[in-house]
């Protein structure tokens, strides 16, 4: 579990160098992207998209069949180790191959996507048959939250 921003961003920046990825090859999205935007007081898990070769080699390592027709995410755990600012905590990892079709925001120490990225995200999630209830809610949040931002940029303003 993820409560502060500080920790959502070291997570990232120590899930990257465990695994050899370099940063401008890492975006994040889901709940830490938006703590980061203030969107959310917490979240469970990070969820990260990752450019190639870093993704493929990431299948490999932990036994994961990436196919092109598929949706294919790895699981990863993160122990993480003494010398990091979150020593000896675990955490949830989920990552997916990177799409740059995808706008990202680079207004914080690591990349996100940028709020419409992320709404689709979102949409996308609540398709899921199997999508708990509680998840399901918090995806309405979230969407709520990044739908007023969209609102707020889109605005069409008088000239004066």
């Amino acid at each position: 579990m993820f409560n502060s921003k500080i920790d959502v961003v070291a997570a990232v920046k120590t899930f990257a160098d465990l695994h050899g990825i370099p940063q401008d090859k890492i975006c994040l999205g889901g709940g830490g992207a938006l703590m980061l935007m203030d969107g959310r007081k917490e979240t469970a898990d990070l969820n990260v998209w990752v450019d190639n070769p870093h993704f493929s080699r990431l299948c490999e390592e932990f036994k994961v069949t990436n196919h092109p027709m598929t949706d294919t995410v790895v699981s990863i755990t993160v122990k993480v180790p003494d010398g990091y600012v979150l020593e000896g905590r675990t955490f949830q990892v989920w990552v997916r191959e990177r799409n740059r079709y995808f706008n990202q925001v680079d207004d914080y120490e690591v990349a996100i996507f940028d709020a419409l990225t992320l709404s689709i995200h979102k949409h996308g999630g609540m398709i899921e048959v199997k999508r708990p209830a509680d998840k399901r809610a918090q995806d309405r949040k979230d969407i709520r939250f990044l739908n007023d931002i969209l609102a707020e940029r889109n605005k069409v303003r008088e000239v004066a």
